[in-house]
């Protein structure tokens, strides 16, 4: 049996859509991709068209997603490639789905000035977790070994 999975790691394009269909709950997320290149000085550059990845979540699953997953934040999202071409009388276009998907937040480490390495996430979001002030751990990320 062959199977192709696709990875694509990016920022949440708008917070995640829930509608129901028959008793169900599903939960759509966006993630763009544009591609980039470097160019002469070094820097990144846009290299192309920025395609929308889509992938649902059912049920409890979806439940998860839409109560953990914001607009910005860095993800990876993997499963099955499903791409379906469309056109009307004045237009075309192609949506490409991602199936039986997984999704994960990415949680940079902040920078030692302060910034959080180019990432929407703050210590504010949901997800993002601190030892407690008691825990005698330090608070936020560290560069200590766990153990």
């Amino acid at each position: 049996m062959a199977k192709a999975v696709i990875t694509i790691e990016g920022f949440v394009a708008r917070d995640p859509e829930t509608r129901n269909v028959t008793g169900h709950t599903i939960t759509q997320v966006t993630v763009p991709v544009t591609p980039q290149k470097k160019n002469r000085d070094g820097a990144y550059e846009d290299s192309g068209d920025t395609i929308w990845y889509q992938a649902e979540f059912w049920d409890e699953h979806g439940d998860r997603i839409a109560s953990d997953i914001r607009k910005g934040m860095l993800v990876t999202l993997t499963g099955g490639l499903e791409v379906k071409t469309w056109a009307t009388a004045d237009k075309s276009g192609v949506n490409v789905n991602v199936t039986f998907p997984t999704i994960g937040v990415i949680v940079r480490k902040p920078k030692r000035d302060g910034s959080n390495g180019g990432s929407n996430a703050t210590t504010e979001e949901p997800w993002a977790t601190t030892a407690p002030a008691n825990s005698g751990a330090a608070q936020g990320y560290s560069d200590e070994t766990p153990f």
